[in-house]
């Protein structure tokens, strides 16, 4: 009898233990999935002439996020579609995340690299005006060429968006 209830004892508590082992196994998997997921840019923008890199997520990022990171907008086109407009924005002003808060300094002809699929795009600036903050930014797109949209508050006159107007460099 003594035996048996032993038997019985030792039986439950290895696969208490085994159970157990398993549950600290799974989470430990578990956690480490989690650590190893990092979402992967889909471009950069490269602003030589004001010392800007920036990665760009997709428009369905919770990191395409203008709170966080530069963005790009929803119905933009990427730089490899010909004769499309790809409109990106971020914030100005000062603070962590006021990436083109310099932007006002940029001049026609300055460049700015989109790398896209491991592709360089080279743009260059063609315009830059005011524009009213009222929920849409106006251009006129490029029907022969690839156009590249930057925005972002003016901090000279919160009112209006600074809009930057570049075209590619063919």
């Amino acid at each position: 009898m003594f035996k048996a209830i032993l038997f019985i004892i030792l039986t439950l508590t290895s696969s208490y233990f085994t159970h157990s082992l398993a549950l600290i196994e799974t989470n430990s998997k578990k956690e480490v999935s989690e650590v190893n997921y990092i979402e992967k840019e889909i471009m950069t923008i490269s602003i030589p002439k004001l010392n800007i890199s920036n990665k760009i997520y997709k428009v369905e990022s919770n990191l395409n996020n203008i709170d966080k990171n530069v963005i790009i907008l929803k119905g933009s086109n990427m730089p490899d579609k010909e004769n499309g407009v790809l409109l990106i924005g971020a914030h100005s002003g000062i603070g962590k995340y006021a990436y083109f808060k310099n932007l006002d300094k940029i001049q026609l002809n300055d460049e700015i690299i989109i790398n896209y699929n491991n592709q360089n795009y080279l743009y260059k600036v063609v315009n830059k005006y005011l524009d009213k903050k009222d929920g849409s930014i106006n251009f006129n797109n490029s029907p022969t060429s690839k156009r590249l949209i930057l925005y972002t508050c003016n901090p000279n006159d919160k009112d209006n968006f600074l809009v930057v107007i570049c075209d590619i460099d063919r």
